[in-house]
Protein backbone atom coordinates (compact mmCIF):
# COMPACT_ATOMS: atom_id res chain seq x y z
CA UNK A 1 0.00 0.00 0.00
CA UNK A 2 1.47 3.39 -0.86
CA UNK A 3 0.53 7.14 0.09
CA UNK A 4 -2.81 6.76 -3.06
CA UNK A 5 -4.37 4.22 -2.01
CA UNK A 6 -3.84 -0.05 -2.90
CA UNK A 7 -1.86 -1.57 -5.95
CA UNK A 8 -3.24 -3.42 -8.26
CA UNK A 9 -1.90 -6.59 -7.30
CA UNK A 10 -3.42 -6.13 -3.71
CA UNK A 11 -7.02 -5.51 -4.72
CA UNK A 12 -6.70 -8.55 -7.35
CA UNK A 13 -4.90 -10.80 -4.16
CA UNK A 14 -8.14 -9.61 -1.65
CA UNK A 15 -10.46 -10.42 -4.50
CA UNK A 16 -8.93 -13.76 -5.11
CA UNK A 17 -9.05 -14.37 -0.89
CA UNK A 18 -12.30 -13.21 -0.82
CA UNK A 19 -13.82 -15.45 -3.65
CA UNK A 20 -12.45 -18.17 -2.03
CA UNK A 21 -13.97 -17.51 0.88
CA UNK A 22 -17.39 -17.37 -0.29
CA UNK A 23 -17.22 -20.69 -2.33
CA UNK A 24 -16.29 -22.28 0.64
CA UNK A 25 -19.17 -20.91 2.16
CA UNK A 26 -21.56 -21.81 -0.73
CA UNK A 27 -20.08 -25.28 -0.12
CA UNK A 28 -21.22 -25.58 3.38
CA UNK A 29 -24.23 -24.28 2.48
CA UNK A 30 -24.92 -26.77 0.13
CA UNK A 31 -23.98 -29.66 2.13
CA UNK A 32 -26.09 -28.33 5.41
CA UNK A 33 -29.53 -27.93 3.14
CA UNK A 34 -29.01 -31.70 2.08
CA UNK A 35 -28.63 -33.01 5.35
CA UNK A 36 -31.64 -30.84 6.59
CA UNK A 37 -33.19 -32.42 3.68
CA UNK A 38 -32.45 -35.88 5.05
CA UNK A 39 -32.99 -34.99 8.78
CA UNK A 40 -36.66 -33.59 7.84
CA UNK A 41 -37.40 -36.40 5.68
CA UNK A 42 -36.25 -39.18 8.37
CA UNK A 43 -38.59 -37.75 11.32
CA UNK A 44 -41.48 -37.74 9.08
CA UNK A 45 -40.86 -41.59 8.43
CA UNK A 46 -40.17 -41.35 12.35
CA UNK A 47 -44.22 -39.58 13.02
CA UNK A 48 -45.54 -41.61 10.43
CA UNK A 49 -44.70 -44.62 12.34
CA UNK A 50 -45.89 -43.49 15.53
CA UNK A 51 -49.12 -42.41 14.26
CA UNK A 52 -49.98 -46.25 13.10
CA UNK A 53 -48.66 -46.94 16.20
CA UNK A 54 -51.12 -44.87 17.81
CA UNK A 55 -53.66 -45.72 15.93
CA UNK A 56 -53.03 -49.65 16.83
CA UNK A 57 -52.89 -48.58 20.33
CA UNK A 58 -56.17 -47.09 19.92
CA UNK A 59 -57.48 -50.19 18.93
CA UNK A 60 -58.51 -54.01 20.15
CA UNK A 61 -55.33 -56.34 20.25
CA UNK A 62 -57.15 -59.43 18.80
CA UNK A 63 -58.56 -57.15 15.36
CA UNK A 64 -54.80 -55.90 14.49
CA UNK A 65 -53.79 -57.10 11.29
CA UNK A 66 -50.70 -56.77 9.05
CA UNK A 67 -50.77 -54.31 6.37
CA UNK A 68 -49.63 -51.45 4.19
CA UNK A 69 -49.94 -47.91 2.99
CA UNK A 70 -48.92 -45.00 1.85
CA UNK A 71 -48.41 -41.58 2.42
CA UNK A 72 -47.41 -38.25 0.38
CA UNK A 73 -44.44 -40.13 -0.85
CA UNK A 74 -43.69 -42.81 2.37
CA UNK A 75 -44.60 -46.05 2.01
CA UNK A 76 -45.27 -48.18 5.35
CA UNK A 77 -45.40 -51.60 5.61
CA UNK A 78 -46.22 -53.42 9.12
CA UNK A 79 -46.31 -56.73 10.75
CA UNK A 80 -48.17 -57.65 13.61
CA UNK A 81 -47.09 -60.51 15.86
CA UNK A 82 -49.12 -62.13 18.61
CA UNK A 83 -46.58 -62.55 21.76
CA UNK A 84 -47.40 -63.33 25.54
CA UNK A 85 -49.83 -60.53 27.40
CA UNK A 86 -49.17 -58.34 23.74
CA UNK A 87 -48.26 -57.57 19.94
CA UNK A 88 -45.16 -56.53 18.62
CA UNK A 89 -45.38 -54.67 15.70
CA UNK A 90 -42.76 -53.92 13.30
CA UNK A 91 -43.11 -51.32 10.97
CA UNK A 92 -41.19 -50.62 8.20
CA UNK A 93 -41.11 -47.21 6.69
CA UNK A 94 -39.49 -46.98 2.96
CA UNK A 95 -38.84 -43.00 1.20
CA UNK A 96 -36.68 -41.61 -1.38
CA UNK A 97 -33.17 -40.25 -0.33
CA UNK A 98 -30.71 -38.48 -1.61
CA UNK A 99 -29.51 -41.08 -4.14
CA UNK A 100 -31.47 -43.94 -3.41
CA UNK A 101 -34.57 -44.93 -1.54
CA UNK A 102 -34.10 -45.37 2.53
CA UNK A 103 -35.61 -48.00 4.84
CA UNK A 104 -36.34 -47.32 8.16
CA UNK A 105 -37.57 -50.05 10.59
CA UNK A 106 -39.47 -49.21 13.87
CA UNK A 107 -40.33 -52.08 16.33
CA UNK A 108 -43.35 -51.88 19.19
CA UNK A 109 -44.54 -53.82 21.56
CA UNK A 110 -47.92 -53.42 22.44
CA UNK A 111 -49.89 -54.49 25.85
CA UNK A 112 -52.68 -56.36 25.00
CA UNK A 113 -54.72 -57.96 28.23
CA UNK A 114 -56.34 -60.28 25.77
CA UNK A 115 -53.32 -62.12 25.00
CA UNK A 116 -52.84 -63.93 27.63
Amino acid sequence: MNARGFTLVEAMVAIMVFGVGVLGLAGSAAVMTRQMSSGNRLARATIIARSRVEQFTAQDCTKLANGTASVAGFSEQWVVIPVHAGVRVAEKVTFTGEQASRTRLFVTLLPCPANP
